[in-house]
């Protein structure tokens, strides 16, 4: 379902009162009877659009002043802070050159690169999916031993972190090239590497 505007612009300092002025909209009204119904974009479908943002509005005129929801500039900052991007390696860029010969030279890299991994916005890096669909075992499922593994690979290429995506598998979104072929490695040798993504 596509999203609906209902306000092009909130001031960040009135964000809170904004946020708590639709959930309470959504309390009052919401779908608690359906459990697959029970989510803001029902309502906002069922109401439309203007309606919803009416009575949105209409609730935050109304809170929108409370000094408890009321975010200052330090407060943005540290939320801020929580976002910082990684450290990534400008040198990175220059990791292309080897790429280039490892895919030329070994196909089932190739088609894992080209299956399992995603361009990334930093020049240099890549994001790279861990497949949890491996032939023989149950689509979603990893052992714990694999999963060590993945955490040790984590903090050896992907700042120590790993995501999960909705699609039951994992994500390593900031490796870097020239990292890529000793990872693929590593993860043919726990079997997380099959070319599987999408």
């Amino acid at each position: 379902m596509i999203g609906e505007l209902i306000n092009p612009f909130v001031h960040r300092r009135e964000l809170l009162p904004y946020l708590e002025a639709i959930l309470r909209i959504y309390n009052l009204q919401g779908r608690r009877d359906n459990i697959h119904k029970a989510r803001i974009k029902i309502l906002v479908k069922a109401l439309g659009a203007s309606e919803f943002a009416r009575q949105v509005e209409q609730e935050f005129a109304r809170i929108r002043h409370n000094p408890d929801l009321l975010l200052d500039d330090g407060a943005v900052a540290e939320m801020q802070r929580h976002f910082a991007p990684p450290p990534y390696d400008p040198a990175a860029v220059d990791d292309s050159g080897p790429l280039q010969q490892q895919l030329a030279r070994d196909p089932a890299f190739a088609r894992w690169f080209e299956r399992n991994t995603v361009a990334h916005k930093q020049p240099g890096y890549r994001a790279v999916f861990l497949s949890l669909k491996m032939p023989g075992a149950a689509p979603g499922d990893i052992t714990a031993e694999q999963m060590n593994a993945v955490a040790d690979l984590a903090d050896r290429y992907n700042f120590g972190k790993i995501r999960v995506t909705h699609t039951q598998n994992l994500l390593l979104a900031h490796i870097r090239q020239g990292d890529l072929y000793p990872l693929w490695q590593a993860l043919t040798a726990i079997k997380l590497a099959s070319p599987t993504v999408g």
